[in-house]
């Protein structure tokens, strides 16, 4: 009994163990042909290895050079691509429907129309098992696009791929726009604030310059001369050698240019485009560049348009209630103004035009100069108990009135707090201790004299 119980126990085991070995050889099998499924890579690129895709389809643009980039994880000898419209191969087969290519100890190809090949026998390379097409069509797409097919065979095997077939369409767009601040009458080298962006919204790349209606000698823009690929975009900072300019607002206004490059258009028939898309693109922009010329934490007025008068002062001031301050403002231009002072909560305790001291506070003629800029001190005390105040500055000019302000914000000074002088205890400590030894010293006498 105990025999034909262990038999059976043997058998169980083995054919547990043969069990598990079938399984195991499945999952292998399995693993196997799901890798040989997956054992194949393929890109479609213009420039770079930045491809473009669009409804879960890899684009394939017409008339210009396109990678298709195949990549195995084996040795393969021959591969085949054939591109084709629709979903199954057509039976009649033009430039319109049907292009293929072939690498065999070489790379030729299959359809010929025209005399073209349409592919780059000179520039497609292989690398270990990684086979690169660069080939094109037609620009033959009277639609912006079309569904169409890549097939790849290669060892008796062979992959679809859906792509979408897509007329090249330049697109350039700009944003933003520059910010550069620059103290009057000086000349340094200036940087803008912020930046401008230009972006490609269409298929094809394109080389970005940007040129300027003024200035253009005198201004650095980054990023210039740089390759824009289809969905990217660019900041363009810039540097600006100044000129003494006066107080004032300069727009400078520009023109940015995208170029499709000259390497990725085919050249079969010099008589006839391959591309029947312009290969250049301008895009106008009346204000890449603020220039304004003014003193640094000021408002800036231009009163009259290309400098002829400008006005600087202070927005915002803080003052303590019991402080005397000076406050400074500037004027520039042609010809005269008559200039007004008020206040508000303000004592105005003197005023100073260009350093010379006047009694005046209302209809003040200042005679501008074009070259330089007048110079006016005011020196102000807000009256007792005021918690805002304002300084008010009335110019007039031929018949029109202009009137700008300067806050004040009340602000009490911290009151002073003497610092608590802290008591030397180190003489009381050693003190201490001392009266702590003399009567430990007389209490341990006392104790022996009582023993003896």
């Amino acid at each position: 009994m105990v025999r034909i119980n262990l038999d059976r126990r043997v058998i169980l085991f083995s054919v547990s163990i043969v069990a598990v070995l079938f399984l195991a050889l499945y999952n292998t099998c399995m693993l196997s042909a799901e890798s040989k499924e997956d054992e194949i890579t393929v890109t479609i690129s213009i420039a770079g290895d930045k491809e473009i895709e669009k409804f879960g389809r890899k684009v394939f643009v017409t008339g210009i050079w396109n990678w298709i980039n195949i990549s195995f994880d084996k040795e393969v000898s021959e591969v085949n691509l054939s591109l084709y419209k629709g979903d199954t191969p057509p039976l009649t087969r033009d430039k319109r429907s049907f292009y293929a290519w072939r690498y065999s100890n070489g790379w030729e190809a299959v359809t010929v129309y025209d005399g073209n090949e349409y592919i780059d026998k000179d520039n497609c390379k292989k690398i270990g098992s990684k086979f690169c097409f660069r080939v094109t069509t037609e620009d033959f797409l009277e639609n912006s696009s079309e569904n169409w097919t890549l097939k790849v065979k290669y060892d008796n095997e062979e992959k679809n791929i859906s792509i979408l077939m897509e007329k090249p369409m330049g697109g350039l767009a700009v944003t933003g726009g520059i910010t550069v601040r620059v103290e009057p009458f000086q000349i340094v080298t200036a940087y803008g604030e912020h930046y401008f962006t230009t972006i490609n919204s269409g298929n094809v790349p394109m080389l970005i310059d940007v040129s300027y209606y003024a200035l253009n000698d005198s201004i650095t823009t980054s990023n210039t001369n740089v390759i824009l690929l289809p969905g990217e975009e660019l900041h363009y900072s810039v540097e600006i050698k100044t000129r003494e300019w006066k107080p004032g607002i300069i727009k400078i206004g520009g023109v940015i240019t995208g170029v499709i490059p000259d390497d990725i258009i085919p050249i079969f028939n010099v008589s006839q485009a391959t591309v029947r898309l312009d290969t250049a693109f301008s895009f106008p922009w009346d204000d890449l560049i603020t220039i304004i010329v003014g003193h640094s934490d000021y408002e800036l007025h231009e009163i009259e348009k290309e400098g002829k008068l400008t006005f600087q002062c202070k927005k915002e001031v803080e003052i303590y209630s019991d402080e005397e301050k000076n406050i400074t403002s500037y004027l520039c231009g042609e010809g005269n103004v008559s200039l007004s002072i008020q206040s508000e909560n303000l004592s105005i305790l003197g005023l100073w035009l260009d350093g010379n001291k006047t009694n005046k506070h209302s209809n003040i003629t200042i005679q501008l100069d074009p070259s330089k800029e007048s110079k006016v001190d005011i020196k102000v005390k807000v009256s007792e108990g005021a918690k805002s105040a304002k300084l008010i500055y009335i110019l007039e000019r031929g018949e029109e009135l202009y009137t700008y302000h300067t806050n004040f914000i009340v602000k009490e000074k911290p009151k002073e707090t003497k610092p608590v002088e802290k008591e030397n205890i180190l003489p009381k400590i050693l003190i201490g201790i001392g009266i702590i030894i003399s009567l430990t010293y007389i209490i341990v006498t006392y104790l022996r004299g009582r023993k003896r």
